[in-house]
């Protein structure tokens, strides 16, 4: 993401103007949330019917529910957006799983392939995330940035402020609490 100072601007310009923010925010940044849209979904295993201009269109919508003209700045508003995608395909996928279950239609459309060491389902993913997100909310923000959204440590460093060494340490600790706590939930689930 190459625009975060234009949406910041975007939102000091527009404080409290409602649907407008997110309006014009969705314009400006269009083709650039397309292509996260795009690089999600490649993700998801072959065959998956959902498409990128699908889930771009439902984020805005669920933004503007959310009463996206409380954003302060890029890194408040793209660290929603992330989320927002997360329960956007976690919700998906569980609509999915409902449905194949009462058509006894066995298929795994549910395997992303992510990056820096994470591949799991989505629905082990959104437990082990809704685990972490007690334990270290920040860590939690890191990992949906990267994963959701794709963006790269320098890029966050942009939005956040924070140094590169830093964010490379906070994210060596999000992946080490993840996979503990990936691991711990792993071995409940067998036992």
């Amino acid at each position: 993401m190459d625009n975060t100072g234009k949406i910041t601007a975007i939102l000091r310009n527009m404080e409290g103007q409602d649907e407008t923010v997110i309006n014009t925010l969705f314009q400006a940044l269009y083709q650039e949330i397309h292509a996260l849209a795009a690089q999600q979904l490649k993700r998801l295993s072959p065959g998956e019917t959902l498409t990128p201009t699908v889930l771009v269109h439902e984020c805005y919508l669920r933004l503007i529910q959310q009463h996206a003209h409380q954003f302060k700045d890029s890194h408040h508003m793209l660290s929603h957006l992330a989320k927002v995608m997360r329960c956007y395909l976690v919700d998906n996928v569980r609509h999915k799983q409902t449905a194949k279950k009462s058509h006894q239609i066995i298929a795994d459309e549910r395997r992303l392939s992510g990056q820096d060491g994470f591949n799991l389902d989505l629905l082990d993913l959104e437990k082990t995330l809704q685990l972490m997100e007690k334990i270290d909310p920040a860590l939690t923000r890191l990992i949906e940035m990267r994963y959701f959204l794709g963006l790269k440590i320098r890029e966050i460093c942009d939005l956040t402020g924070h140094s590169e060494r830093q964010l490379y340490r906070q994210w060596n600790e999000a992946r080490t609490l993840f996979i503990a706590l990936d691991q711990r939930d792993e071995e409940k689930r067998t036992n």
